[in-house]
């Protein structure tokens, strides 16, 4: 297949045509195109080495955001292997049922995070590279323990090789990993690119956590388009008060964010009183965008160059499909700025489910391989001989409206969005159930001043908060852990025999 479909070798080209243009900065270092090429190589060369003899030519990333971060998953690409992101954060047991399922055949990290990451490669059994940018980016020292040279030969990279696996929430209660090619996020940023038009001269933000498949659209908007990109650290973003100085001080021209987020950096904004002057284009996605919000930031951000773009996609997609300018709804009577149209290289239809629903379903390049999994590839990747494709069941329910674009209106199970994180209410449950010993929970999602959060009802004779949150605290990332819990003698039933969940809601979520 045509190279050209491959992001890492688009970024390659590219940089010979501006080697000294910055590529990466982060809070230590400034890496130009020219550098950044010849660390990435170093780092493929060094991968390719490692998993020579490997079956799965899989490596973990684990990093909190910094350079580093960028060459590692980029060399990991070059080199022919599929990166698996972990953030430091994610508790022992999660990591190791994801190394469970992905069987990695080495761990890559920063000097930050080196402890946490030796600990897990002791424990796999499998090696360590610990990549340091020195002297400003100029160069990059290459730590490795437990490691085997071993002979090897690059083999040619095609659109369809596998470049990341990513792992989100799973229903059964063990994360479910999603193999995704480099043609997909190829297709993804063509589609993107033909909307924004990011260049050289922008300035893109990395502030999507690397365990989010967004992360990586974000990485090649900013390199595949010559732009530079700038990566800050995750406790960075996650306080609004560190953050919006952190776009203002690099003059950050596009960047990507949920609506919780954007909630957030408006109230520091208004009480600040100025900050993103030089944002002009704002990316939502991972959650449903309320008007209510567009409006608020348009009338915060009042400069003609910002537009808004409400953007959807699964990552069984490649980061996103649908594209929506969330102005041209300002003033309607949506509540919810619709999906809008697909990308360029996107079909998505409207499945029937029953007389009143229709489930969006998508083909095209964008789509994943597969699961790691293969039942549940099947279940959910399915072959439409009539149509002669490939279609992925999102398990979203849509519809047209009257404009022609499409519109979200819920789901067909129990999965949600917090965050921008896919959350299955069920593993949730199950992990309650498991670890606290609990008889029964169920798992509700609550709105409070427009903030999504999680409420757990549990029947158990222990009625510990704390312990509960201790007992589930190693099984489950912070972002699963409800906020709220409440405890109760028996979960309500409806007449069907299924959880009664608005009885839950009218009770004790007034």
């Amino acid at each position: 297949m045509d190279e050209i479909a491959v992001p890492i070798l688009s970024i390659i080209t590219l940089s010979s045509y501006q080697p000294d243009t910055i590529a990466l900065v982060d809070d230590f270092s400034s890496v130009s195109y020219r550098n950044a090429i010849i660390h990435i190589e170093t780092v493929s060369e060094q991968i390719a080495s490692c998993v020579a003899n490997s079956l799965t030519k899989r490596v973990m990333a684990y990093f909190a955001g910094s350079a580093e971060m960028v060459l590692a998953i980029l060399g990991a690409q070059l080199s022919g292997a599929a990166y698996i992101p972990i953030e430091p954060k994610t508790p022992g047991s999660r990591i190791d049922a994801i190394a469970d399922v992905a069987k990695p055949c080495m761990i890559m990290t920063d000097s930050q995070n080196r402890q946490g990451a030796q600990s897990i490669a002791e424990r796999l059994g499998i090696p360590l590279v610990v990549l340091s940018l020195k002297k400003a980016g100029k160069t990059l020292d290459i730590f490795r323990e437990g490691y085997r040279e071993q002979p090897f030969t690059v083999e040619r990279l095609t659109s369809s090789t596998p470049a990341v696996v990513f792992f989100t929430s799973g229903s059964t209660g063990t994360p479910k990993g999603v193999e995704l090619s480099h043609l997909g996020y190829y297709r993804w940023f063509e589609g993107v690119q033909d909307l924004i038009q990011v260049k050289r001269g922008d300035r893109v933000a990395l502030t999507t956590n690397h365990s989010f498949d967004l992360s990586l659209g974000e990485l090649y908007l900013g390199l595949m388009s010559g732009a530079t990109l700038y990566v800050p650290r995750q406790s960075t973003v996650r306080d609004p008060l560190s953050l919006v100085p952190w776009l203002d001080q690099h003059e950050i021209t596009v960047f990507q964010s949920v609506p919780s987020l954007m909630r957030r950096i408006l109230l520091f904004r208004e009480s600040a009183g100025q900050g993103l002057e030089t944002v002009r284009t704002i990316m939502f996605c991972g959650e449903p965008l309320e008007q209510q919000l567009v409006k608020k930031v348009k009338d915060s951000f009042p400069f003609s160059h910002t537009r808004i773009l409400n953007l959807y996609g699964p990552v069984e997609a490649s980061v996103q499909v649908t594209y929506c300018w969330a102005e041209e709804y300002l003033g309607s009577e949506d509540v919810i700025i619709p999906l809008g149209k697909p990308l360029k290289h996107v079909v998505v239809r409207l499945a029937e489910v029953d007389d009143t629903s229709h489930e969006l379903q998508i083909t095209g390049d964008h789509l994943a391989l597969r699961y790691l999994d293969e039942k549940k590839t099947r279940e959910s990747f399915i072959n439409d001989e009539a149509e002669g494709t490939r279609f992925y069941r999102t398990g979203d329910l849509g519809r047209l409206n009257a404009r022609g674009d499409l519109e979200y209106h819920g789901r067909v199970d129990d999965q949600v969005k917090i965050n921008g994180y896919r959350i299955e209410l069920g593993e949730i449950e199950k992990t309650i159930i498991d670890h606290f010993k609990a008889t029964d929970c169920c798992v509700l999602i609550e709105k409070s001043e427009g903030e999504p959060s999680l409420v757990a009802f549990v029947v158990s004779p222990n009625d510990s908060v704390a312990d509960l949150r201790r007992a589930v605290a190693d099984h489950l990332p912070t972002y699963m852990i409800p906020r709220t819990v409440i405890f109760i003698e028996s979960i309500p039933l409806n007449t069907n025999g299924k959880r009664d969940k608005p009885s839950l809601r009218a009770e004790y979520l007034k």
